[in-house]
This record gives structure tokens, C-alpha cells and sequence, in this order.
């Protein structure tokens, strides 16, 4: 029996563990299932950091910080793991291995994430909820969450290489879309961008049409199938009719948006003069029954899928200023072995660069003698070493002294 006296046993269980084993991704998902009962269990090595988030109340992240973690986060709701894969806390390159746990403790918080669940429970997808205002809520509590964790992660679990900055005076020449856990508080709708289309899980039928006899009326043309889409943000409706199973529709920009229901339908395409069926209710008398062309025969169950656009990524430079503590003095390098080319530098040496960047004074020697030379060496420098981690020894022109005038 699995409870909170025998979940430890199972869990370190070499059986169950070896049974697992040709299962995709299972033994990952059963390893780390074990990390997470040690940060919710608590003790010694376990960190736990609380946040009051307006849209979701009080959350809490407990943490581990040791070799040969996954890096990964579970969030839980009432108890139960959601997600391990929540948006903005996907990638953490920057960080020392660790295991973090995510719960909210509020009631309203629970509540809002409970709503925004698939049926699979496995994600939170903000679009489910009812309301406009509701939803940009939910992605607002979700984002600013993830920004959260990864503050702390900062704050507990920062690789040498740390204080990792944008070089943003360069972004607009030299440019990357922001990666996942991006700050940035909003994003805008790409009209031009690709429609995103999300439905909920289907049931699975047997087959089409499960009564015989609106089957065989569909086979001899006299019953057809209809759908209604309607979408509430756009207000727009439309029919769709067709004499088999499958359909294929074209419809006017814009007019799907957010959440579209779909009615499916069974009615009559001609005059049906004697209709039976043993199933139907004795109630409505024995029989056979008669159609006027476009009663509606059979009805299912309606189905919503969720449309939306792309966003505009928020736009970050491909330069980052970062500190290593392998640099001494004056020096800096420039180290291209990540997705983003870093300018290191010893934390004195950076913390006098950020001066100047935040004032008005030396911000042109500080373009000329580091962001110039920068480029420079990317650009025109010997690019079969690129993922080496110092150029200084390769050019003189790439070693500065960024505030001396």
C-alpha cells in the first residue's frame, strides 16, 4: 500500500526501479520522484524560500543544491505533481545541479491553477480559464512565479561563472530572441505569426456513429453531419456540413481567438418517412417515426479547442557580461562556447563597467575599449576557436582596461 509511512521504500525500491527500465523516460521521472519527497520531507540541505504572489497567494519553493541533480522543478498543487516542464522553468545552463519543489499554499492560488488543468492534470494552460481577465491573471501569476524561482536560484545556486548581464546598449545591432525564463512582463501579439491551435483530450470512439440506423441513413444520403463553431472572443459562427467523417475548412483572418466550441450534429438531409430504432424511448410511442429534412437526429458531447498567435519575442543581446573568477585585474575575455557570446571579467572589473553603463560619464570609452574590440574579435577574429575560453592570448586588441580614460 503506497502512503506517507511506505512512499520512501517503494520509491528506493531496486524491483520497481529495474521494472521501469525499457519504459520511456519512467526511470528519470522515478528517480527524481525520490529528490522530490527528500526537498518536501525537509531537513538538513533543504532550503526553503516563501514568495506573497498577487495573483496566487502564498507559494513556496524548497530547494536542494548538490552534484548530481537534475535540475529540474516539480510543481505541485494540493499535494500533486502538475509539471516538471513549467514555461520559463525549462533550461538552467547558469546554475549548479539542484532539485526544487514549487507549491502555493493559498486557497485562491489553488483554486486559479486547478481551473487552468488539462484533464490529464500535467500543465497549466492559462487560456482554459472563463474570463479574459482571469486569464491574464493566470499567465501573469504563472510568469512572475518563474521569474521568482529563478531569482532564488540565483541566490542559492550561481555557477562561478555568475551575475550574468545583457549587454543591451548592443542589442539593437546585434540581437537573439530572449531564451525561456525570460523578465519581460509582457509579450505582443504577432498578428503575421502562426496560429496556435490546443484542444482538449478527445475520448476515443469505436467508430463515428455508434447507432446503426443514423449510419445507414448517412450511407443512403439521407442524414448528414454538421458542425457549429462559435468563438466567444470574436463573436463569429459558422456551419459546417458534410456528407463523411472528415472535413476541412477555411476561415477569415482573425476570426478565431482564444477558445472555440464545436457542436456536432446528426440531422436529416432529406425527408425521412419511416424511421426505427429499438433504442428509442418507449415514451415517444412505438414507431416508425418521421424526419422533416433538417431535424436534428443525433447530437455528441461539444468539444473546445483553444486558437492563438505567436508572440513577439522579447529581444535581448547576444553579448552578456559575466564574472569569472578565474580573471584577475584588468583583463577580460570573451568565451563563445555558449549560445551567447560572454565578455568575462574579474566581480571588480565588472562592478566598474556596470558603473559606468548606469551613469552618462566614460560610457564612449567603455563602447570603444571592451563593446568594439568585442565585436571586432567575433567578427573578424579567427573563428576556428571558437569554444575555447580566452581569446586575450590571440589579440591584444580583445585585453582592456574598460573605465581608464
Amino acid at each position: 500500500m503506497l502512503n506517507k509511512l511506505t512512499i520512501r521504500d517503494i520509491l528506493e525500491d531496486e524491483d520497481i526501479k529495474a521494472s521501469l527500465v525499457d519504459m520511456k523516460d519512467e526511470p528519470a521521472r522515478f528517480e527524481n520522484a525520490l529528490l522530490y519527497l527528500e526537498a518536501v520531507s525537509g531537513g538538513e540541505g533543504v532550503i526553503v524560500e516563501q514568495t506573497e504572489n498577487f495573483h496566487l497567494g502564498n507559494c513556496e519553493l524548497r530547494l536542494i543544491v548538490r552534484e548530481k541533480l537534475p535540475k529540474r522543478v516539480a510543481f505541485l498543487r494540493d499535494g500533486m505533481m502538475i509539471t516538471q516542464d513549467l514555461e520559463g522553468l525549462r533550461r538552467f545552463g547558469d546554475f549548479k545541479e539542484f532539485v526544487g519543489v514549487l507549491e502555493c499554499h493559498a486557497q485562491k492560488g489553488n483554486r486559479l491553477l486547478k481551473n487552468m488543468e488539462p484533464q490529464k492534470h500535467d500543465d497549466f494552460e492559462p487560456e482554459r480559464l472563463p474570463t479574459r481577465k482571469e486569464q491574464r491573471a493566470g499567465r501573469v501569476g504563472l510568469r512572475e512565479l518563474a521569474v521568482w524561482v529563478r531569482e532564488m536560484l540565483k541566490r542559492h545556486a550561481q555557477d562561478p561563472v555568475s551575475a550574468v548581464g545583457s549587454v543591451d546598449e548592443l542589442k539593437e545591432f546585434f540581437y537573439d530572441d530572449a531564451d525561456e525564463g525570460s523578465e519581460e512582463r509582457e509579450s505582443e501579439v504577432n498578428p503575421l505569426g502562426r496560429a496556435i491551435i490546443r484542444a482538449r483530450p478527445l475520448r476515443k470512439k469505436d467508430r463515428p456513429v455508434t447507432l446503426e440506423e443514423i449510419a445507414e441513413a448517412i450511407k443512403k444520403g439521407d442524414a448528414k453531419f454538421v458542425l457549429v463553431l462559435s468563438c466567444r472572443d470574436t463573436y463569429w459562427r459558422t456551419v459546417i456540413e458534410t456528407k463523411g467523417t472528415k472535413v476541412s475548412a477555411e476561415f477569415p483572418t482573425g476570426a478565431l481567438r482564444g477558445e472555440v466550441q464545436i457542436f456536432p450534429f446528426i440531422i436529416a438531409d432529406n425527408d425521412i418517412a419511416a424511421f426505427e430504432c429499438p433504442l428509442i424511448n418507449s415514451e415517444f410511442g412505438a414507431g416508425p417515426f418521421a424526419f422533416e429534412k433538417g431535424a436534428v437526429l443525433a447530437i455528441d458531447e461539444p468539444t473546445a479547442v483553444y486558437v492563438d498567435r505567436d508572440l513577439f519575442k522579447p529581444i535581448t543581446s547576444i553579448f552578456e557580461l559575466v564574472v569569472n573568477e578565474n580573471i584577475q585585474g584588468p583583463e577580460w575575455q570573451l568565451d563563445c562556447s555558449s549560445d551567447h557570446v560572454r565578455i568575462g571579467m574579474s566581480a571588480n572589473m565588472k562592478e566598474r563597467v556596470d558603473a559606468v553603463r548606469n551613469g552618462t560619464r566614460n560610457k564612449a570609452i567603455l563602447i570603444n575599449s571592451v563593446y568594439f574590440a568585442a565585436v571586432n574579435a567575433v567578427v573578424c577574429g579567427d573563428i576556428r576557436h571558437v569554444g575555447t575560453a580566452s581569446r586575450t592570448d590571440r589579440n591584444d586588441a580583445t585585453r582592456n582596461e574598460p573605465t581608464r580614460s
